[in-house]
């Protein structure tokens, strides 16, 4: 059987992706970024037509981390002002030297490792490093878990040209460690666990397949059944909105790879009755390719981001189920306060030359991204918890907002 027209070649497929970029206004892609797309979509293509359809899910798997072909898989550069994103620790040091003092924190109950999941460029392990150096507490191991091999090879990189004396500190990871101890950490890794798509009308809910047609993927929605309606009927009486039913198996088996540990959960996102408001009735699923935000997540597949807002109810309420404690809860801004953010940025100017003016202002610019409401300060939110340890940590001695859970 031929694929539809739009990837029945490369020629065909490349007019496609143009035409795509073109209508929404976006800046060209690279020849072999088209490649790789294109061979991606012939792959999705295989499998609807075995299949007829495919659960969203499953597309957003295959978009994202298709071995060698996926957006996280492949080889176009994702972090930073060169990317299609800029995470916290990409604006500034001070996001890395925070958590590293709450890490210390966490030490004096606990073994001082530390565990990584999807460590994106490297440059949080860096720093973190670097800081824990400055302040004499470096952990016995650094441990990533990645399982993409570029973003491991950038990882790499990154930490022997920051921290090169500490690289020897680092090993990488393929799989959960067993019966670890320490401290994991994870910045925006949730919201690019896939997710389901829903959408309700005051009588039925409707879950969203993708098919393939000679114009491109599409959605196929399909009303769910009585018994399946009382599974993902969410308190809204219509609008759409996102699940992500593999982030509770996630959540498990960290908590179950380890003994005594602290885990620090940083996203963006919400708690459920925040997700499923009026305010958001449109879901929350946003595409991103080279910081522009795009107009239709089964396009530039391979070559834009998909993400979805976190469910930390969700995760608060399966480590719960898991016996774990609660730590804290609260947005990145007063988690970043309250770990002395403000006290860190002062004592990096006073101890920079007196005539370097530009250093201060950026510093001043980093710290209203990390910390603004209108930037990353309430959009992110920062979760921790713990088990078989008992631990205040000052990250949320301003506002713990673990009620909202």
């Amino acid at each position: 059987m031929k694929h539809p027209k739009f990837c029945q070649s490369f020629e065909q497929y490349q007019s496609y992706i143009q035409d795509e970029l073109k209508r929404q206004q976006l800046p060209d892609a690279a020849p072999e970024a088209i490649l790789t797309s294109y061979t991606l979509a012939q792959e999705i293509c295989e499998l609807i037509k075995t299949n007829g359809h495919i659960r969203f899910s499953s597309f957003m798997e295959m978009a994202l981390y298709e071995p060698g072909l996926g957006y996280y898989a492949a080889g176009n550069q994702k972090f930073g002002t060169g990317g299609d994103f800029v995470t916290a620790p990409e604006i500034s040091p001070l996001f890395a030297q925070c958590f590293a003092g709450q890490f210390i924190q966490a030490f004096e109950k606990i073994e001082t490792n530390i565990l990584e999941i999807g460590a994106g460029s490297g440059i949080f392990a860096a720093e973190a490093l670097l800081a824990l150096e400055e302040l004499s507490s470096l952990p016995g191991q650094y441990f990533i878990l990645e399982v993409s091999a570029e973003l491991r090879y950038r990882q790499k990189q990154t930490i022997a040209s920051k921290a090169p004396k500490l690289i020897n500190r680092v090993v990488w990871l393929d799989e959960l460690p067993e019966e670890f101890n320490g401290v994991i950490f994870a910045n925006e890794v949730v919201d690019a666990i896939p997710v389901e798509l829903y959408k309700q009308s005051p009588e039925n809910v409707y879950q969203g397949f993708v098919k393939a047609g000679d114009d491109g993927f599409f959605f196929d929605w399909h009303c769910l059944l009585d018994e399946d309606n009382k599974t993902t009927q969410s308190v809204r009486q219509e609008g759409s909105f996102e699940q992500r039913p593999l982030a509770a198996g996630w959540i498990e088996s960290i908590l179950n790879s380890c003994n005594k540990a602290v885990v620090f959960l940083v996203d963006y996102g919400y708690s459920e009755s925040e997700l499923l408001s009026t305010n958001r009735s449109q879901g929350t699923l946003q595409h991103y390719y080279r910081h522009h935000k795009t107009a239709n997540p089964l396009a530039l597949i391979g070559m834009q981001d998909l993400t979805s807002s976190v469910d930390f109810t969700q995760l608060a309420v399966t480590a719960d189920q898991e016996s774990a404690q609660i730590l804290g809860y609260t947005t990145q801004s007063f988690f970043l306060i309250g770990a002395g953010i403000e006290q860190i940025a002062q004592q990096m100017m006073e101890q920079m030359s007196a005539s370097d003016t530009m250093q201060p202002l950026k510093i001043g610019q980093e710290l209203k991204q990390l910390l603004m409401p209108d930037e990353m300060g309430e959009t992110c939110k920062v979760l921790s918890l713990a088990k078989g340890v008992e631990l205040d940590l000052t990250g949320f001695s301003l506002n713990n907002q673990i009620h909202k859970l």
